[in-house]
């Protein structure tokens, strides 16, 4: 008999034996089993299921080995087998669960036809970022489906940081295209299904082609709008549909007002009439309400508004139309006077409602008005079937252009109707040849409109944008220029209905990312003007912020926004290096690096003191601002190559808003390595402007008592170049002096000479100088001794501004500080700092000679614990510390007060890279 026939001679002997050994048991423990089955079946009949011992073998029931991770890598959690998933077509997939589903009915009335899905393990797993491809010929296609997907398609079309919804892009050698498709309202929120009877998307494409390796061209498509899973296929439309859900509207309102609050003549308006159907309704008289002082009833100035309004209409930007409707009702009706015209001055705005009958399928209105005026329609529309839900509808329709005064009456016809949808479509070309770069884009942008009943009559706003911009060195000489044109009204942003929190919201196409981070600006920090603003710290995250829900939403998320150079070009901003809550020139130890705002040198073409490169404003990040128009030419001359001059002209204008920025410049920059042991950086401009456009930014505000008390202000233009010729001078010097001598000092001056300006009969700048110096000088030296570095460092600061028609200085200010620091190399990977910032002997001190209540002598120290390794392929780095600071302030409003205030903080990081 052969080994292998004995083998299986035995193995079946033994299966016999196994057997019999299993039925003796089963024999002894059967009515055992069966007893506790009856007594439990009543309460835990659940608990006992995986007590089946003849199931099938199931692999999801195996049991887990014991593992120990000191010895091996910590392995990813597998996905077990589920169950089997097949297609439409019945087809075979793979075995698994949905991860991801959305499923859009037409229709299945009267249920919701709105479905999306989401499983935790996108998160836990795929940590919301899920990505395959393929390739063919000579093709590469990538399919990437997450909630911060990079999307990027022109500067005029979209431009977001975080779509939350699915890309995909293909890409042979000369052609490439991509699409983009976000369910924006209840998107991929939590986990589990969300269902809606409608719903708002966002869907796009790019198509970009070279010829001949000199020519590119392109062509863009967005589309936001809703859909209704109540209408059926036929009446889905790409301009979006009214919700079949939403009530007719029972009332309309027309708000005129001035568009220029700041001056002193107000809109007029004559007559106002509504049609409904197309036809007249005399029969229809409106109430008329006089709403006073909007802006006071809300603390905010007139540079308040020049910020909210973001170069449009201020009305709709200053508040809530819910806010808005509680001001109409405490307002009084407007009783008829001797005039033949009603005036709304300042902040004043006039209401007219009318009512309108529920069978109207369409509503416009015939105004007769005059002087600088702005017209808004609103709407309240209830939702069917929910109470205390309502669509508050509210948008601009029409614009003086420029800032008329006391013209002669204007016809405007306008329509009301429902914003349903949004497109911008648009092409771009580049050009490279021969030194010559050549870069243009077109866009057209449409905002549909539809009134609020299903069969409701459409209309469409469309607004054309676009600029070109062209550059050609010729040796030493390089010539360039750009002409463009962006309307008040084109608009990419989306106001959309929120059902999570019951309100509208608004998805911006083109964000605003100033600092050009993961983040957009408006969820970085809340507008503190913004109407619904609250101090809660969770609450500052805006909504859409709070949506998404890595991170948290907290100040985690970056509370404030630092846009800033970054010159190192290590990819972070120079003035927050920690990616903490503070700029770096408010942070002790950092700022011995980091200067504020005032001591930097760089263009600042809006004028508004403050270099470009650092502003942070709330308006999206268009190639131009909105409402401008104009052209830009310029010049350059390198007679050496340290050397470089440039004469240029700007004549920017406001479309709608009448403002002007006329400005002609002359740049110099030289810098210079003198030999091996420095660095010589002298820069002039020099201008002559005239621009009363103001161009608000955003400030940090620090409370020096408690650093971690800071807050997000408003930073108004101070117009202080309606009509002035400016210069500045600033030099910077860095030095080598020894080894591990360093020096470097920084001086910038500046002085405006404004010439007296007028508007009409008013003066509104003064004739008179204004001169502003900043200086900065600073050192260093590192001595090394084995595995200790000492580094003893100094800084002081000197900043003053005057105007010549006032004797007191504006701003004087200096600070000195000096700073010990040692590091210590405790191994390869792990180093311990120890830093103190003002000795017993020499303070770190602060010194305001216009305000001296702000003095203060200060001592703070730092220890820190540092280790970095490497884990499954990252780079991580852990970071433990502790820091305190000690202020005493020399003069107090308060003379019983206590002059020293004192804060510690405890901290520990972990990164990864």
């Amino acid at each position: 008999m052969s080994e292998s026939k004995l083998i299986a001679i035995n193995r079946l002997r033994n299966a016999i034996d196994g057997t019999r050994e299993i039925g003796r048991r089963l024999r002894i423990a059967l009515p055992i089993i069966i007893g506790i089955g009856i007594g439990l079946s009543s309460g835990l009949a659940q608990e006992a299921d995986a007590q089946f011992l003849n199931r099938g073998e199931y692999p999801l029931w195996q049991r887990e080995a014991y593992e120990n991770y000191a010895d091996i890598s910590y392995l990813d959690y597998d996905i077990e087998r589920e169950r089997r998933t097949y297609d439409a077509f019945g087809a075979f997939m793979l075995d698994g669960v949905d991860l991801l589903r959305l499923e859009e009915y037409r229709t299945i009335h009267p249920f919701d036809g709105s479905i999306i899905f989401e499983n935790p393990l996108n998160r836990n797993l795929f940590q919301n970022l899920v990505v395959v491809g393929d390739s063919y010929a000579s093709w590469n296609t990538k399919l990437t489906v997450g909630r911060a997907v990079d999307a990027h398609f022109t500067p005029l079309t979209l431009h977001t940081s975080r779509l939350n919804g699915v890309r995909w892009d293909a890409a042979t050698r000369r052609n490439r295209f991509s699409v983009v498709a976000s369910r924006i309202s209840s998107p991929l929120l939590g986990f589990g299904q969300r269902t809606r009877s409608f719903a708002n998307y966002l869907y796009g494409g790019r198509w970009e082609g070279t010829v001949g390796g000199i020519l590119t061209f392109g062509a863009s498509y967005v589309n936001l709008h809703y859909i209704d899973s109540l209408s059926g296929r036929k009446k889905v439309s790409q301009k979006g549909n009214v919700p079949e859900r939403l009530l007719p509207p029972q009332s309309l309102y027309v708000a005129i007002y001035d568009d220029s609050p700041g001056d002193d003549s107000g809109a007029r308006v004559h007559d106002i009439a509504l049609l409904v159907d197309g036809v007249p309704q005399p029969d229809i008289e409106p109430e008329v309400i006089r709403v006073v002082d909007v802006a006071g009833q809300r603390e905010l100035s007139m540079a308040d508004i020049d910020h909210l309004r973001r170069y449009g209409s201020w009305l709709g930007s200053l508040m809530s139309w819910r806010t808005f409707s509680r001001m109409i009702g405490r307002a009084d009706p407007v009783e008829a006077g001797d005039e033949d015209f009603l005036e709304a001055s300042g902040t004043d705005v006039l209401v007219y409602r009318f009512d309108v009958p529920a069978e109207a399928g369409s509503a416009a209105f015939d105004a007769t008005v005059s002087n600088d005026y702005s017209i808004d329609v609103a709407a309240p529309i209830d939702q069917r079937g929910v109470a205390g839900i309502t669509f508050d509808d509210w948008h601009n329709v029409r614009r003086a252009r420029g800032n008329p005064r006391n013209d002669s009456p204007q016809q405007e016809h306008f329509r009301y109707g429902l914003n349903t949808g949004v497109a911008t479509y648009g092409a771009d070309v580049k050009l490279d040849f021969h030194d010559l770069t050549v870069e243009a884009e077109y866009a057209r942008n449409s905002s549909h409109f539809q009134y609020p009943v299903f069969e409701g009559r459409r209309s469409t706003g469309q607004r054309d944008a676009y600029f070109v911009a062209a550059n050609r060195p010729f040796g030493r000489w390089n010539f360039g220029g750009e002409f463009f044109r962006m309307p008040a009204t084109f608009a990419t942003g989306f106001t959309y209905w929120r059902p999570e929190g019951s309100s509208f919201e608004t998805f911006e196409l083109v964000e605003d990312n100033d600092d050009r981070d993961q983040w957009p600006d408006g969820w970085e920090h809340w507008d503190p003007l913004d109407p619904e603003f609250s101090l809660d710290i969770v609450a500052r995250a805006t909504p859409e912020a709070k949506d998404n829900l890595s991170p948290e939403p907290n100040e985690a998320i970056g509370f404030g926004v630092f846009p800033g150079l970054d010159e190192d070009r290590d990819g972070t901003q120079d003035t927050n290096v920690n990616e903490n809550r503070l700029p770096d020139y408010e942070e002790p130890f950092l700022m011995y690096y980091v200067d504020p705002d005032d001591f930097v040198f760089g263009d600042d073409f809006n004028n508004n003191k403050v270099v470009d490169a650092r502003e942070n404003d709330n308006l999206p990040d268009y190639p131009y601002e909105l409402d401008s128009k104009g052209p830009h030419l310029f010049a350059s001359y390198n007679p050496l190559d340290s050397l470089s001059v440039t004469v240029g002209y700007y004549d920017i204008e406001q479309i709608a808003g009448g403002g002007e920025n006329r400005t002609a410049y002359t740049r110099v920059l030289y810098r210079r390595l003198l030999s091996s042991w420095g660095q010589l950086n002298l820069n002039y401009i020099g201008k002559r402007v005239r621009d009363n456009i103001p161009a608000s930014t955003y400030r940090v505000v620090v409370e020096p008592r408690v650093l971690e008390n800071f807050s997000i202000e408003i930073r108004p233009d101070p117009l202080e170049m309606r009509n002035s010729l400016a210069n500045t001078f600033f030099g910077r010097t860095r030095f080598l002096l020894a080894d591990h001598l360093r020096a470097e000092t920084i001086l910038r001056f500046d002085t405006n000479k404004q010439f007296a300006e007028k508007e009409e009969d008013f003066l509104v700048q003064e004739e008179g100088t204004r001169n502003a110096w900043a200086l900065v000088a600073k050192a260093d030296y590192t001595y090394d001794w084995g595995p200790f570095s000492l580094m003893p460092m100094f800084k002081f600061t000197l900043q003053k501004q005057t105007f010549s028609n006032v004797d007191a200085p504006l701003v004087e200010n200096r600070s000195t500080f000096p700073i010990v620091r040692l590091d210590y190399r405790a191994s390869e990977r792990t180093v311990i700092r120890a830093g103190l910032q003002g000795l017993p002997f020499f303070k770190h001190r602060w010194r305001n000679q216009v305000d001296p209540f702000e003095d203060f002598d200060a001592r703070h120290w730092i220890l820190v614990l540092q280790t970095r390794d490497n884990y499954v392929g990252y780079d991580l780095s852990f970071l433990l510390g502790f820091r305190s600071s000690r202020f005493k302030f020399l003069e107090l409003a308060d003379p019983e007060g206590d002059p020293t205030e004192r804060t510690s903080e405890m901290f520990m990081q972990i990164r990864v890279g």
